[in-house]
C-alpha cells in the first residue's frame, strides 16, 4: 500500500514539472505592447509567436470598443482581460478567416489587457487592432459606495446636500466586479417634502429605493425603467438613505439625482405629542393657552412611523364659550376630537376634514380639556393652524357643588342667599362627565313677611324655579313660565330657612342667571307662637293692646288661628277693639272658661268693637282668618282703643255717582277701586284714564291677593275687567301699562278662542274666585288702579 502511495506522489511531481516547462515556453511566445487609447496597432503572428498582449489604459469610466481585422490566412481570437491581467472579461473568435472581430465593454477607469491569439501552429499572417473609447460625460460618484449595513457598522453611503444634484455611473466593470449599486444619504433638517428626480443615460436602466432613518425599512421605490422619474416623500427631520441600482449586467451609463426640499413654513408642534393615557400617567399633550393659536404638522414620516396624531390640552378658567378653528394645508385633511377632563370621554368632534372648519362648544365648564387632531389617511400631510377663542360668561358663578339637598341625611349643598341681595350663577355648562342642570340656594327670613324673587336668564338659558319649605322637600311655589325674566312671590311667609331650586329645562340650554330677592318684613309684631288652639292660648292683661299676624305659611303649616286668654277678677264691662290690615279678613270669637262661645264678629269688617259685660272668670279670644289666601297683621285692644289699619281714600265729587271706594295697598302704595258700572273693555279703559288711573294690572302674587281681598268685600258681579288684552300681531296678552306679562293666574282651559275673546277678566264667583279668563266684547264691571 505504501509503495502505491509513493508511486502516486512521483507521478504528480513529474506532471507539475512538465506543466511548468510548457508555461514558460508559451510565455516566451508572447509579444507585449501598448495599445494607444483611440488608436490602432498592427502586428504579424507566425511561428514561434502564438499570441500578442496589448495594454490599454482608461482614464475614466466609459465604453471600450475593440475591432480586429486579420488576413485570410489567419484564424484568431481576441480576449479582454481585467486589470490583474488574469481574469478574462470578454472575447471574440474568428471561425471564418478575414472576419472582423468586435468587443464592446463598459469599463471602469484602469489598465486592461487585450490578447490576440492565432488558432493553429501552421497559420501565419497580419492583423489590425483598433480601439475607440467613449468616455462617460458625467462626473462619477465617489467610490466605494456599494454597501450599507448599519447593524454591522458598514456605511459607505455618500452624503447629498439638500437642494443639490449629484451624478454617478453604474454598470461599468473593473477590478473583478461590476458597479451595480450606489448608496447615498441625505439629511432632512425639518418636516417637509423631499422631491428626488432621477435621470439616466440611454443604455442604463435603474431602480431607485428610499430607506428610513437607520435603514429601518424601505419607504419608496421606482422600478419603472423610465429615463426620468420622481420620488416624492414627506419626511420628518432625519437622515435617509437612497439606493440607485442597475437592472441587469448589460446596462451601463450615468445618472443624475436632483433633490428639492420644501420645508413646511408653519412652525411644527412639539414632539412627542402622540399619546395620551391619563389612567397610566401618560400625557404627551402640548399646552394650548386660552385665546391663542398653535401650528403643527401631520402626515410626515420618519424613524419607523408616520405622525398621524397630535394631542393638545387647554385649561378653561371659567364657564364659557369655547371655539376652535382649524385651517389645513391643501395637502392635509384632518379630523378633530374634543375630550373631557379624563382624556377618554369624547364630548365633541368635527370630521369636515378639508380646508378651514370650526368646532364650537358654547357651554364648557372650567377645567382642563384635551384636543386631538388627526390626519384622515396616510396619504395626507402638511401643516395646520388651530385658533381658539374663549368668551367667559360675564356673570359670577354660583358656588359649586350646590346640586344636592337631603336634610334627612344631613346633606345640604345649598348656597346661602342673604336677604335683599343679588346673586348670580350658571346652568347648562358641561365638564367632568356631567352637565350642571340644577343649582340650589337657601334663604333665611328673620320674621314673617313678603318675599319676592326675581330671576333673569341669559338669552341662551331657559329655567324653571321651585321654592321649598323649611324641610327642603315640600314644594310651596314654582314658576315654569320659560320667560327670560320672571318672579316667584310669596307674600305671607313665616320666619325660617327656605330653599330655592333653579333648573335648566333641557340640556341644550346654558348661560348665566341672576337672582334678586326682596324681603319686606311684616311691620306689625307677631303674636307669641304656638297659640293655634285654645289649650296654648297667650295670656292678656286688662287693659292692654296686643298685636299678631295670621295667614303666614311655613314648616308645612299656615297660621290660620290665634288664641288668647284673659282673667276678670270681678264683674265688669269689657270693650274689645279689633283692627286688621286690608290683606287680612278674619273673624273673632269669644269663649267663656267652659270654652263655650259667648260672642263673635264674622262679618268681614276691618275695624270694629265688641262690648261685653262679663262676670269674674277666665275668657278666651280666637282670631281666625277667613281664607287661605288672606294674610296680614292685626291689633286687639282690651278696654283700650287701637289705631285703624284700614285705609280708605276719600272720593272725588265726580266719583260719588258711581259709588267708588278707593283702597290703598300697603305693599306697593297703589290705590285700587272695584267699580260696578257695566262698560265695555274700551269704555272701562277710558273711564279709569279719565280719572287719572288705568285699568288694573296684576304683576305679582301679592297684588293678586290684594285684588282678591277687594273683590271679597266690594265685588258684586261675577267677573271684572283687568287692564290687558290679546294682541294678534304679537300673539300674546299685553298689559296696557307696558309691564311684562310674566305673572298670570289662568283658570283651567283659559285662555281660549283668542280670535274673538281678547279681553282679560278676573272671576268673583266662588268656584273660580281669583282665576283669570278671557271674554269677547261685552259689558262688565272693572277695577281701576292709581299709582
Amino acid at each position: 500500500m505504501f509503495k502505491k502511495f509513493l508511486l502516486f506522489v512521483l507521478i504528480i511531481l513529474i506532471l507539475s514539472s512538465l506543466s511548468l516547462k510548457l508555461s514558460l515556453a508559451q510565455t516566451q511566445e508572447i509579444n507585449k505592447g501598448n495599445l494607444p487609447l483611440n488608436g490602432t496597432v498592427t502586428s504579424n503572428l507566425k511561428s514561434p509567436i502564438k499570441s500578442d498582449i496589448w495594454e490599454v489604459s482608461l482614464n475614466s469610466d466609459g465604453l471600450l470598443v475593440l475591432t480586429l481585422t486579420s488576413d485570410k490566412t489567419l484564424n484568431v481570437t481576441i480576449l479582454l482581460y481585467d486589470t490583474d491581467g488574469k481574469k478574462e472579461i470578454a472575447r471574440a473568435e474568428d471561425s471564418i478567416r478575414n472576419e472582423k472581430l468586435v468587443i464592446r465593454k463598459a469599463l471602469k477607469q484602469g489598465k486592461y489587457y487585450v490578447k490576440v491569439t492565432r488558432w493553429y501552429e501552421e497559420q501565419q499572417g497580419n492583423y489590425t487592432l483598433t480601439n475607440i473609447f467613449e468616455k462617460d460625460p458625467l462626473k462619477n460618484d465617489t467610490e466605494p459606495n456599494d454597501n450599507v449595513d448599519l447593524k454591522q457598522g458598514i456605511d459607505e453611503a455618500k452624503d447629498i446636500e439638500i437642494n443639490s444634484e449629484v451624478t454617478g455611473h453604474l454598470g461599468y466593470y473593473g477590478s473583478g466586479s461590476q458597479d451595480r449599486k450606489d448608496w447615498y444619504k441625505i439629511t432632512v433638517p425639518s418636516n417637509g417634502t423631499l422631491n428626488i428626480e432621477f435621470t439616466r443615460s440611454p443604455f442604463l436602466m435603474i431602480s431607485a429605493y428610499i430607506y428610513d432613518v437607520n435603514m429601518a425599512r424601505e419607504l419608496a421605490r421606482d422600478e419603472s425603467r423610465r429615463v426620468k422619474f420622481n420620488i416624492s416623500l414627506n419626511f420628518k427631520p432625519g437622515t435617509y438613505y437612497i439606493l440607485v441600482q442597475s437592472f441587469w449586467d448589460v446596462h451601463y451609463g450615468n445618472y443624475k439625482i436632483v433633490n428639492k426640499f420644501n420645508p413646511n413654513p408653519l412652525k411644527p408642534d412639539k414632539e412627542p405629542n402622540d399619546n395620551l393615557d391619563l389612567a397610566n400617567n401618560i400625557d404627551q399633550s402640548q399646552v394650548m393657552t386660552i385665546n391663542s393659536e398653535v401650528t403643527g404638522h401631520l402626515g410626515y414620516y420618519g424613524s419607523g412611523s408616520q405622525d398621524r396624531k397630535d394631542w393638545y390640552k387647554i385649561t378653561v378658567p371659567s364657564d364659557g364659550y369655547l371655539e376652535f378653528t382649524v385651517t389645513n394645508d391643501s395637502t392635509l385633511r384632518t379630523y378633530i376630537y374634543f375630550y373631557d377632563v379624563d382624556g377618554k370621554r369624547e364630548i365633541m368632534r368635527n370630521e369636515t376634514s378639508r380646508g378651514k372648519y370650526t368646532m364650537v362648544f358654547p357651554n364648557i365648564k372650567a377645567g382642563k380639556y384635551y384636543l386631538l387632531i388627526q390626519s384622515v389617511w396616510d396619504i395626507h400631510y402638511g401643516g395646520y393652524k388651530i385658533e381658539n377663542k374663549f368668551i367667559p360668561n360675564p356673570l359670577d358663578n354660583d358656588i359649586e357643588p350646590n346640586e344636592i339637598l337631603d336634610l334627612e341625611k344631613n346633606s345640604d349643598q345649598s348656597q346661602e342667599i342673604p336677604i335683599n341681595s343679588k346673586v348670580s350663577g350658571h346652568l347648562g355648562y358641561y365638564g367632568n362627565g356631567s352637565q350642571d342642570r340644577n343649582d340650589r340656594f337657601k334663604i333665611t327670613l328673620p320674621s314673617d313677611g313678603y318675599l319676592e324673587i326675581t330671576i333673569t336668564n341669559d338669552d341662551t338659558l331657559i329655567t324653571y324655579a321651585y321654592f321649598y319649605d323649611v324641610n327642603g322637600k315640600r314644594e310651596i311655589l314654582r314658576n315654569e313660565t320659560r320667560n327670560s325674566r320672571y318672579k316667584l312671590i310669596y307674600p305671607n311667609l313665616k320666619a325660617g330657612t327656605y330653599y330655592l331650586l333653579i333648573s335648566s329645562i333641557w340640556d341644550i340650554h346654558y348661560g348665566g342667571y341672576t337672582i334678586e330677592n326682596t324681603f319686606i318684613p311684616q311691620n306689625i309684631k307677631g303674636d307669641k307662637e304656638p297659640n293655634d288652639n285654645i289649650n296654648n292660648a297667650v295670656d292678656l292683661s286688662i287693659p292692654s293692646v296686643i298685636s299678631g299676624t295670621l295667614g303666614y305659611y311655613g314648616n308645612e303649616k299656615q297660621d290660620r288661628d290665634d288664641f288668647f286668654k284673659f282673667y276678670i277678677p270681678q264683674e265688669m264691662n269689657l270693650d274689645i277693639y279689633f283692627t286688621e290690615e286690608p290683606t287680612l279678613i278674619s273673624s273673632i270669637y269669644i269663649y267663656n272658661e267652659n270654652k263655650q262661645e259667648i260672642a263673635r264678629n264674622d262679618i268681614g269688617v276691618s275695624d270694629y268693637q265688641i262690648s261685653l259685660k262679663l262676670k269674674p272668670g277666665t275668657y278666651y279670644i280666637q282670631v281666625n282668618s277667613v281664607g287661605s289666601h288672606l294674610y296680614g297683621g292685626y291689633y286687639i285692644g282690651l278696654n283700650r282703643q287701637v289705631p285703624s289699619l284700614f285705609i280708605e281714600t276719600p272720593k272725588k265729587a265726580e266719583e260719588e255717582t258711581v259709588n267708588i271706594v278707593k283702597i290703598t295697598n300697603p305693599i306697593n302704595n297703589h290705590i285700587y277701586a272695584v267699580i260696578d258700572k257695566n262698560l265695555s273693555w274700551e269704555e272701562a279703559k277710558d273711564f279709569c284714564e279719565n280719572m287719572g288711573g288705568h285699568l288694573t294690572t296684576i304683576t305679582s302674587l301679592e297684588e293678586q291677593r290684594f285684588i282678591e281681598f277687594l273683590l271679597s268685600i266690594y265685588g258684586k258681579q261675577n267677573d271684572y275687567f283687568l287692564g290687558a288684552k290679546y294682541e294678534e300681531k304679537e300673539g300674546k296678552f299685553k298689559w296696557i301699562t307696558g309691564e311684562p306679562f310674566i305673572f298670570y293666574n289662568w283658570d283651567i282651559g283659559e285662555p281660549n278662542n283668542l280670535e274673538v275673546e281678547k279681553y282679560l277678566i278676573i272671576y268673583k264667583t266662588l268656584e273660580k274666585f281669583g282665576k283669570w279668563g278671557n271674554v269677547p266684547t261685552t259689558q262688565k264691571g272693572f277695577i281701576c288702579e292709581w299709582e
